[in-house]
């Protein structure tokens, strides 16, 4: 399934659960960990079929997912008797796409359900917007969800939220996500309705559930966290040079691992990566959890992402720690001027210096360097050879900006590249992620790097942090 879009693996994932809880006994699976796809193929005939296909879908040839199949069913059959829910006898649904493929795929058998699609478009557009560019996933990031309420108690519980909704209607949107969140979470309580966010597995580590959000507002508690710790440091590439023939950036992302202690549970263990985001906007920022391997000494990254940060959040998160927007100083237009770089490069050098001396071993951005291409050689320029420190930083930033100024004729007769077409985006995703380091430099000055970071990945995975916070309850299989 190496070539299978999203939503067909979702569909696939939904049939593993269903094979497993309310399918006929000769669908459902004895995972076999040492050879995955031998498992797999041989017993889920009814959604791979004797080609070694499902409609939409190409053969199963990825480890991965065959293994995930393997157990997404097992793992969320036994979760279910462990907290006292029923294990058979639901119906099933998709978010947002198309059910008819898992319908055929059961030969008809399957109950199907559009419950929490019909909650969802109950919303008006300014409570969708309270999820950024109404987003579901940023209120309920589940992808299938299963019902055990008959016909006539979906009905009778859309009237309740219809009711819900004329009697909030003149208040702010956010008091009826509460509530409808507060109604939700009676109904995964009572085992009724429960959401569920499928993330891809990593081999050979077998899926398992966890819960979020279902904490009655009543009994919420915030995470209570220790300090982080940086596993991998902080670390942006700063060359600019030959980037697949072009005059552009040598990699455009933020990256670090860090590991931190949780109260009660197991350590916080994740990578973050922040992308250019374009001319305008906060980085694009993603996490994946930190998984084992076969070898109890190492590790590695989960194949699914945790979650994005919603961009207003790491908005939030910089301005709060380090009191400066986002895109302090980062420039919005071309500098034409050398006057006007001359200011920008002594601004960053100083900046640049200061971020190195607070962050320590936390921070690694040391390849501050310009690269030219003389006929086939390519190298350093002087000046990046010869410049050290602040002197280095101020002339990389002047370079920058200059290049950002030229032509593209101009470029190519001075470093023997033409620009990149996203050279610009590239270059002031570079000072915002500038910025974004120096906020987790000062939070870690001030003790609140674990907290930032917690904020951080609980923003991600979709998770309350506090009690005003508007996400619905849910259940993770990884």
């Amino acid at each position: 399934m190496a070539d299978a879009s999203i939503d067909k693996r979702e569909l696939s994932s939904l049939y593993c659960i269903w094979a497993e809880m309310d399918g006929p006994f000769d669908q459902r699976i004895i995972p076999d960990p040492i050879q995955p796809k031998k498992g797999i193929t041989k017993r889920y005939k009814g959604i791979w079929q004797k080609n070694g296909t499902w409609p939409g879908l190409n053969a199963v040839d990825r480890l991965d997912d065959v293994f995930a199949f393997q157990y997404q069913g097992q793992t969320m059959k036994k979760w279910l008797k462990e907290n006292g829910f029923s294990t058979n006898g639901w119906k099933y649904g998709i978010w947002e796409k198309n059910i008819t493929p898992f319908i055929a795929a059961t030969n008809n058998t399957a109950k199907v359900t559009y419950f929490m699609d019909d909650v969802w478009e109950i919303f008006t557009a300014q409570q969708k917007g309270l999820f950024g560019k109404q987003k579901k996933d940023s209120w309920n990031p589940a992808d299938v969800y299963i019902s055990s309420l008959s016909s006539g108690e979906e009905s009778s519980a859309l009237k309740e939220i219809k009711k819900l909704a004329n009697d909030t209607d003149e208040l702010k949107p956010a008091i009826f996500v509460a509530l409808i969140n507060e109604y939700l979470r009676g109904l995964y309580h009572a085992g009724k309705v429960i959401g569920i966010s499928l993330k891809a597995a990593k081999y050979p580590n077998i899926p398992h559930v966890e819960k979020r959000n279902i904490a009655y507002d009543s009994d919420f508690e915030p995470p209570n966290f220790g300090e982080a710790t940086l596993t991998k440091p902080i670390h942006q590439y700063m060359a600019v040079g030959s980037e697949k023939k072009n005059m552009d950036f040598r990699g455009n992302s933020l990256k670090f691992e860090v590991d931190i202690s949780m109260s009660g549970c197991k350590p916080l263990e994740y990578y973050w990566e922040s992308k250019s985001p374009g001319l305008t906007g906060a980085p694009t920022t993603e996490m994946k959890d930190v998984v084992g391997t076969h070898d109890p000494l190492k590790n590695q990254l989960a194949n699914a992402r945790t979650g994005g940060i919603p961009k207003p959040v790491l908005e939030k998160l910089i301005k709060e720690y380090s009191g400066q927007k986002y895109d302090y100083k980062v420039p919005k237009q071309v500098v034409s001027t050398a006057t006007r770089r001359a200011a920008f490069a002594t601004h960053w050098a100083k900046f640049i210096t200061d971020l190195k001396r607070d962050g320590g071993k936390l921070v690694k951005l040391d390849d501050f360097e310009i690269y030219e291409k003389d006929g086939q050689k390519v190298q350093p320029t002087a000046q990046s050879k010869s410049l050290s420190n602040s002197a280095l930083y101020e002339y990389w930033v002047n370079t920058v900006l200059e290049i950002d100024a030229m032509t593209e004729k101009q470029v190519t007769n001075t470093y023997g590249w033409k620009k990149g077409k996203s050279f610009r985006a590239n270059m002031r995703g570079k000072f915002r992620n500038l910025n974004t380091i120096k906020s987790m430099i000062d939070a870690k000055g001030n003790g609140k790097l674990g907290e930032y970071l917690v904020r951080a990945y609980y923003a991600a995975s979709k998770m309350r942090f506090d009690i005003e916070e508007l996400q619905a309850p849910f259940v993770k299989i990884q």
